[in-house]
Parts: structure tokens; sequence; C-alpha cells
């Protein structure tokens, strides 16, 4: 639209209202055509307001034929408000945050829901479950009405918990987030503290000299369920002392989330934590929050620190009898913290040491054998088991069922060990190995030959002889990929053991090799027979 060259105005020009002068043709009267208009003008004005009234009967004739032809007319406001709750998206739980789709500007369901129809927004106005979570941007330019929204929006989630998530929008990979003006984001943290009194699930992603200031009110208790601190500066500079610390109540959450604090950053009752995240803690830390947190079931470490004089280890170790979940990620401090502790009642373990292999399997055999642990499910990422026995660890884990290993360049020596020992499985014998394994996953660059999977899959009787039963049965998936020191051509598969392969997948056997882009790799050709397996 053209500005006023005069005014810089963009508004649309109505000529009806354009002042004119008096008619000055006659004395003391109007001349005909003035008269005219004069008239004209009234019925134009009775036109408009005839308009006017037509529009908002039809407005209200539209909404009555919304509510005919809505086949959810004739149920009850409360059946109505159950199907908008279920409207509203599903989480299990909040965190690890990591594991939580990535954050999308989408409409909000109670807004999505309103628009539909007067009835709908109505009853959306009316549902308080729909307004008890809250996603804010910080960075918005009109803070004050923001807050203004953001209390509105709250106020009709009645006497419910609610969930808010604070977040500042990045525009590009280089944005400091840090130059923003704390004050005007105060407004909007002003109305957070006003709430603390229903929080439940509590997520701040914000520059960090602001987290001291989300403090709540002057409620003595506290409801907080779940809480994730993330400074926005994390990773780019060094962990942040600033400390979250509600005025007059100490919260007992049973989830949290840090990112690039310290421990003591927060002030809680960890007694009844059962899920935690981390990323970015230090040893010390790390065997801290396992004595300080006795009901922990779900653990993840990321990125451990090496150890800082903060928390004085324990002499003895540690048992988590609640713990049945943990991922570790240390390049520096995994064989000690392993031997730190013992884990009873562990079902899932993934490490991934990248260093020390051979002193870190050693420190995690021991604390399985320690904790005699119904462990299912082992995760091994990013470590070389061509410099360390993987026999001995995989020995402890007697019930194991998910074996998963991620680059660690596994040897011929495994296939051979699982297609050697299963016919003592079969007849149970004590020292079966793996007798319930039923899912192996391997990822990465092929250090092995394709002849020792068929070790683990072709039939035979204990004195060598054929026979017509598989030694394993287990689902095998193998996603190879070509790294820098691998030979390329080692990802392709001749025609004898492709032709194996064949056999044993027409047999019932579920082996799946695929290459980096997901083709299967069973039915690739090598470009060159005189290429040796």
């Amino acid at each position: 639209m053209l500005a006023c060259l005069s005014c810089g105005t963009t508004d649309s020009l109505d000529l009806h209202d354009v002042p004119i002068k008096e008619c000055r043709l006659s004395e003391g009267e109007k001349c005909k055509s003035c008269r005219a208009i004069e008239q004209i003008d009234v019925e134009i004005e009775v036109i408009k307001r005839s308009l006017a009234l037509n529009l908002e009967k039809r407005r209200t004739l539209k909404s009555e034929r919304n509510d005919r032809h809505d086949s959810l007319t004739q149920l009850p406001p409360e059946l109505y408000s159950r199907i908008f709750i279920e409207c509203l998206p599903q989480e299990l739980y909040p965190f690890p945050r990591r594991e939580r789709p990535p954050r999308q500007e989408r409409l909000p369901v109670p807004m999505l829901l309103s628009s539909v129809s007067r009835r709908w927004r109505a009853l959306a106005h009316f549902t308080p479950q729909l307004w008890s979570f809250i996603r804010v941007r910080l960075d918005y330019p009109d803070s004050l009405q923001s807050a203004k929204l953001m209390r509105e929006w709250l106020t009709r989630s009645g006497d419910l918990l609610v969930s808010i998530d604070l977040y500042l929008k990045r525009r590009s990979p280089g944005d400091e987030y840090e130059r923003l003006p704390d004050n005007s984001m105060l407004p909007l943290i002003d109305v957070v503290n006003d709430f603390s009194h229903r929080w439940g699930v509590l997520e701040l992603n914000m520059p960090s000299a602001l987290i001291p200031k989300i403090c709540g009110d002057s409620s003595t208790t506290s409801t907080l369920d779940a809480l994730h601190i993330s400074p926005i500066e994390w990773p780019r500079r060094a962990k942040f002392s600033q400390v979250f610390v509600m005025k007059n109540a100490l919260p007992s959450p049973t989830r949290i989330s840090l990112c690039g604090l310290y421990l003591s950053s927060i002030a809680i009752d960890w007694t009844n934590v059962t899920h935690t995240e981390t990323v970015g803690l230090h040893l010390d830390e790390c065997v801290h929050l396992l004595r300080a947190a006795p009901r922990l079931v779900h653990c993840d470490f990321q990125i451990v620190q090496p150890l800082m004089p903060i928390h004085e280890l324990p002499h003895d170790v540690i048992t988590c009898r609640s713990l049945q979940w943990l991922d570790y990620e240390d390049r520096h401090n995994a064989a000690r913290f392993f031997n730190l502790i013992s884990l009873p009642s562990l079902r899932c373990l993934s490490i991934s040491p990248e260093q020390q292999t051979l002193e870190v399997l050693e420190s995690v055999t021991a604390c399985l054998k320690r904790s005699s642990c119904p462990l299912t499910s082992l995760k091994i990422a990013y470590v070389d088991l061509r410099d360390a026995p993987l026999i001995p660890l995989l020995e402890a884990t007697p019930t194991l069922e998910i074996l998963d290993l991620v680059f660690v360049h596994p040897s011929d020596a495994l296939f051979q060990r699982l297609g050697a020992t299963a016919i003592d499985a079969y007849n149970q014998e004590e020292d079966a190995f793996l007798p319930y394994l039923r899912v192996i996953k391997l990822w990465g660059p092929r250090s092995y030959s394709w002849t020792s999977i068929c070790d683990l899959y072709q039939c035979g009787n204990a004195d060598g002889s054929g026979s017509g039963t598989f030694r394993r049965e287990c689902t095998l998936n193998i996603s190879v990929s070509s790294i820098s020191g691998f030979d390329d051509e080692a990802t392709y598969i001749d025609k004898d053991v492709s032709a194996l392969f064949q056999a044993l997948i027409e047999d019932g056997v579920d082996l799946r090799i695929a290459d980096s882009r997901g083709r299967s790799m069973i039915k690739l050709k090598e470009p060159d027979d005189s290429v040796e397996n």
C-alpha cells in the first residue's frame, strides 16, 4: 500500500468523509446539489445501520448453522471437554529432554479449538486442562502485552498444576542471547513467579543471569514435579554458578534435567527424584547425585567432566537399589565411576567411554558381577573392542536380551562364541552364554568377516555334523558405514556369502544387513569378484 507523501499515513481514504466548504452559490440557502448530497448521506447512514444489523444477524445465523451441523452439538459439555483434552499432546514425562521432539512454533491447541466456532470457544475457555500448559518466548518485542496474555491464559487453568516452558528463539547460529536487555523479560518472569504455588513442570531455557529471578512467590509449599534448566549460553561458555532457589519453599520434584550447571546451583530436595538427565556434571557431582537421590530409577549422565574437588568421593561402594536405567557418557572417568557403584536393579545400561577401553570394560564387568543385576539391554558406543575383550563383560550379563554395539569394531570372536555356546543354552547348561539373547544390533564400519555371521546361525551338532536346527534364534540388524581408515570394498558381500544369507532368511532367520543409506547389502553385488571376503 502506498504512503501519503505529506503525512506518511497508509490508511485508506473514505471519500464520503472528505470535508467540503459550505455552499456559497446562494444567500443563506444551499444549492440544489448540496441538498441532494445531504439527502443521499442520510440514506447512506440508514443503509449502513441496516447493513451492520444484517451482518450481525448473519454471524448469529452462521453460528446457529454451525451448531446444527455439528454432530457433537447434542453431547453434554463435560463430554465435549473430555474430547478437547484428548487433543492435547501426550507425553509420558517431560524428561529426558533430548528424547523429546524438537520444539516447534505452532498455534497452541486451545487457540485452534477456539477458532472453530463460538460454542467451541466457550467450551474451550471453560476447560481448564487446555490452559494448564504454556510455551512462552521471552524475546517478543512487547513483553508487557505478552505478560498480560500469559496471565489470562494461566488464570483459565483454574486450580490445576501448570506447565511453563520459557525459551528464546535462535535466529542464527551466531546469536548472542546475552545481549538482550534482561529487564525486557522481567514482566514475563513476574507472571511465572506469581503462579509458583501451582508449578507442575518448569522448563527454563534462558540467559543464565535471569535464572535466579525465577524464585517463586510467598507460598511456603511447592507443587513442582519436573524441573529443566539450560542456560542458553551453554556450551559456548563454561559452566554457570547461578542459583535456582525458591524464596519460601524447598521443591521436591521427581524429574530433573540440568545442562551446563553445577549440581549445587539448584536448591531442591533430591529425596523423591526418580528421573534425571544432566549434561556437563563432574564425576564427583554424578556420584553425589546418586547418593542424594535414593529413589532414582532413570539416570542419564552426558558429557561427564573430569573430577573436581566439589564433593568428596566415597570410600565405600554406593548401592543404588532403585536404579533401572543408566546412560553414562564419559571420556575421562568411566572406569573410576563404575568402581564406585553397585546397581542391583539395573535393567538397561548404555556406556560411551571413548577412551581407556580395556580399563573401562574391566570396571563395568566388575560392577555387573558385584551387582548381580537383571540386565536385559546393553549398549556400548564409540570404543574399539579390538583392543579390549568383550566376552568377559557379556559373561557377567546372563539375562541379556538386547545387545547394541555402535562404532565399536567387534571381531569374529563374538559371533564364534555365540555360535559355539548355543548348544549349551538349548540344553539349559549352567554355563550357557547369553541364553536369552534375542536381538543384536551392529552399527559402524565392518571389522569382522561375513562368514563369521554364518557361525551364529549355521546348523550343526556338537560333533560338527549337520542337523536341522539353528544354533541361535535371535534377530541380527547390521548397519555398515565406511569411514576413514576402512576399506570401502569391505562393505560389499560376495555372491557365495550372499547366497548363504538368502538361504538363512528363507529359512526364517531375521537377518538384515544395510549400508549407510539403508539399502539391503545382501542383494548388492561386489564390483569385482576377485576381491576376497
